[in-house]
């Protein structure tokens, strides 16, 4: 999910192996994906598919606090690998995970951002319409009426050379249905990002991948 983690870079560090993470995933993995499902509801997907193998350039971390974590491994091209670990962080803990693909960035100026920002905005609304007139729905407090506020979190990413940037981000998931594909659909993830170069606001489109769906090398 996310336009410009890879741009600005606080401190230098002598680098040293990375740890790997919850499924091997790691930075300077390759991760083989088994791309033929998607490849069969291509034309019903809003992105075009990555390749099938990826290679892993930085790694985000965030502690939802309660044990709960997650994990975001990073490419060159910003398609990211979501890990959700409830409990823990080891395998056993892995409750989901989702590959996601940048779609759109936005650069709002002035009071322009009270569009996107705050109580009522478009960030946290029931719905949201991309661009192209897709309708996604809200999945987080998807019972609530109304507005909800988006989820408040700072992302630690840890770049190939071990360089830190911190990310500040406002976050609503939203989604829609699609016949036959994997989970949920299809995820819009969009998010207010603050980290050094300024503000953004980002959205990201997701599916859920299954086991046996990917190989980490």
């Amino acid at each position: 999910m996310v336009i410009g983690l890879f741009k600005s870079l606080m401190g230098q560090k002598a680098p040293t192996p990375p740890a790997a993470g919850p499924l091997g995933l790691r930075i300077g993995a390759a991760v083989e994906i088994d791309t033929l499902r998607f490849r069969m509801m291509a034309k019903q997907l809003n992105f075009d598919l990555p390749n099938d193998t990826l290679f892993i350039t930085a790694h985000g971390h965030v502690d939802l606090g309660d044990g709960s974590h997650v994990h975001r491994y990073y490419t060159d091209a910003h398609t990211m690998f979501q890990i959700l670990c409830v409990g823990g962080q080891s395998d056993a803990h892995v409750q989901e995970v989702t590959l996601y693909v940048p779609h759109t960035s936005y650069y709002p100026e002035g009071q322009a951002w009270q569009t996107w920002q705050g109580e009522g905005a478009r960030l946290g609304q029931p719905s949201y319409s991309t661009d192209d007139g897709t309708l996604y729905q809200r999945i987080w407090f998807e019972d609530d009426d109304g507005w909800a506020s988006p989820v408040r979190f700072q992302e630690q990413v840890t770049h190939a050379d071990n360089a830190v940037t911190l990310i500040g981000q406002e976050v609503m998931l939203y989604g829609r249905q699609i016949a036959e594909g994997p989970g949920f659909g299809e995820y819009l993830l969009l998010s207010i990002e603050e980290h050094p170069e300024g503000r953004s606001v980002e959205a990201m489109l997701g599916v859920d991948l299954e086991p046996g769906m990917f190989t980490v090398i």
